[in-house]
């Protein structure tokens, strides 16, 4: 049983993290993305293709990815949710449609089948007889650290606060200089 905990709570970080890019969106610019999942999966299908395919370094093709889908965040919030505003019902439809074409190009591309990546960490260890991977231990405190790391970024930073102001208030924000988009 405690095998299982571990694992359900190992998941559940990988989902917290999901999450929060979900709930950032959601929080800050009023929008519901249904795209997100499926630009997460983008990622990670970006990621196979530099890694597996053309044979980069590990982080090389993690930056790469983080890149680029950075990039393609930046183009939906450009040229599909930032002409769409606030109409709930129109950002949902265009990020709903996204999501579908982003996720049959995928289906297209690589096929339905799961794709193995090969580990940056290899072995495991044994804590009160729950086998841990050394994957699932990074998993862990790489996690809790980006967490962290939001929190005090949203919590205690200058733009953080701009962010928070924006979400309590646009006008209201706007008002004292700050740039909502």
């Amino acid at each position: 049983y405690a095998q299982i905990i571990v694992n359900s709570l190992i998941l559940g970080l990988t989902y917290i993290l999901l999450a929060l890019g979900l709930t950032l969106v959601l929080s800050i610019m009023d929008i519901l993305n249904f795209a997100h999942g499926a630009i997460y999966m983008l990622g990670a299908y970006i990621f196979y293709t530099f890694l597996m395919k053309a044979g980069m370094p590990y982080f090389l093709s993690a930056s790469l990815t983080i890149i680029l889908i950075g990039f393609v965040g930046v183009l939906l919030e450009r040229f599909i949710l930032r002409p769409v505003g606030t109409k709930h019902l129109e950002a949902l439809v265009m990020t709903f449609g996204l999501a579908l074409g982003l996720e049959s190009l995928i289906l297209l591309i690589f096929g339905a089948w799961i794709l193995p990546v090969r580990g940056l960490f290899t072995g495991a260890v044994t804590v009160f007889g729950v086998v841990l991977s050394l994957e699932r231990l990074m998993i862990i405190f790489v996690s809790v650290a980006l967490v962290g790391a939001l929190f005090f970024y949203v919590g205690r930073t200058k733009q953080g606060r701009a962010m928070r102001a924006v979400a309590q208030n646009r006008v209201a924000a706007q008002l004292q200089g700050i740039e909502p988009n």
